[in-house]
């Protein structure tokens, strides 16, 4: 790791200037690049980082004012030791716990580049922020081993109540609930809930209108050709769909993920759809003859509901601003959209998140 030197005042004022000015330019590039819904959101994004960086600058200029709250590890001849490169791994992953749990609404994800370290026993975390797979703001944030500076010194160990987010529109109710889970084939966070998705639907299938729609293939062919191959499944065996959906988590996304390739994505979702009982060669026909339609329905549906990140999930027609990732919590909300619930919802699942925060 690179030992940065911070000893004067002119070289706060640096990256004070820095700061603004990618902070300056953010804004104007987004709202000329995206459409008017988008840029609500991204707008809205970009006033939550630009409060964050300027609390941060404000923070962190006070701080060093009043000296460090933690002693400067030093030798014998008293040189600074800093951090070893253990303590900078775990410290990074700390702060991006922290900031995406407290900080940033789960579309938005938080994510540090480099590290940097002064001899005032501060580091500064060079950082992306993303939602819906675009960088949305970039620039640095600083933090000792036990206190983030932004806006206020915060103690990282300290627990705090997680921010409320805004009531969303009500979710009518219906005789027989339909949910939408969004997703794209391959995304990190969004296969994860696939697999907890399955687990509820798997219970609910009968009595309720489940769907997967895989709505963007920002990682390439072998995305759009899983986006088609799993449209296709629930389009001509829609009840063995969930077997599939719950073991492509394991079977096939920890492989291909790595391979990217049209080719592994081809093999091992033929290999998936023998094992569950599907017809695979009915499947590729379906995909080479319609598979285009049924992508861009699927696209076209997402850009109707207004969902632009995977995953989301809407609910008798109106998209969540949030919802719990767990089979229960698929379970809930599903069953919360209808009229009376059905005797199947009073099943218990499993409550337990797979690693999946953020979104793609």
């Amino acid at each position: 790791m690179t030992t940065k030197k911070k000893t004067t005042h002119k070289t706060h004022k640096t990256h004070k200037a820095k700061a603004h000015e990618k902070k300056s330019q953010h804004v104007s590039d987004k709202i000329s690049t995206t459409s008017l819904t988008e840029n609500i959101a991204v707008l809205a994004v970009a006033f939550l980082v630009i409060g964050l960086i300027v609390g941060s600058l404000i923070s962190y200029g006070a701080f060093m004012m009043n000296g460090p709250v933690e002693p400067i590890i030093t030798d014998e001849q008293g040189a600074n030791l800093g951090a070893s490169a253990a303590e900078v791994d775990a410290l990074k992953l700390k702060v991006e716990e922290y900031v995406n749990t407290n900080m940033l609404p789960p579309e938005v994800t938080f994510a540090i580049n480099g590290v940097d370290q002064s001899d005032e026993g501060v580091f500064e975390f060079s950082y992306t922020i993303t939602q819906a797979g675009e960088v949305v703001e970039e620039g640095e944030i600083h933090s000792t081993k036990t206190k983030l500076i932004i806006g206020a010194v915060v103690d990282l160990d300290e627990e705090i109540e997680p921010l409320t987010p805004p009531a969303g529109a009500e979710v009518e109710k219906l005789e027989v609930a339909e949910a939408e889970l969004f997703i794209w084939g391959y995304c990190p966070p969004g296969v994860p809930a696939l697999d907890a998705y399955a687990d509820a639907a798997a219970e609910l299938a009968s009595v309720a209108n489940l769907k997967v729609v895989l709505f963007h293939d920002g990682h390439g062919p072998y995305e759009t050709q899983q986006n088609k191959i799993q449209a296709a499944i629930q389009q001509l065996e829609p009840e063995k769909y969930w077997g599939y959906a719950k073991d492509f988590y394991e079977d096939v996304y920890p492989i291909c993920v790595q391979s990217k390739s049209v080719e592994c994505d081809l093999e091992e979702s033929t290999k998936l759809m023998e094992k569950v009982g599907i017809d695979a060669d009915a499947v590729l026909a379906l995909v080479e003859s319609e598979g285009d339609a049924l992508y861009a329905a699927d696209v076209q549906r997402a850009a109707e509901v207004g969902v632009s990140s995977s995953p989301s999930l809407v609910i008798n027609g109106t998209k969540l601003d949030s919802f719990n990732r767990t089979a229960d919590g698929f379970k809930t909300e599903i069953c919360s959209g209808f009229i009376n619930a059905p005797e199947a919802c009073g099943i218990e699942l499993s409550a337990v998140e797979t690693k999946s925060t953020g979104s793609c």
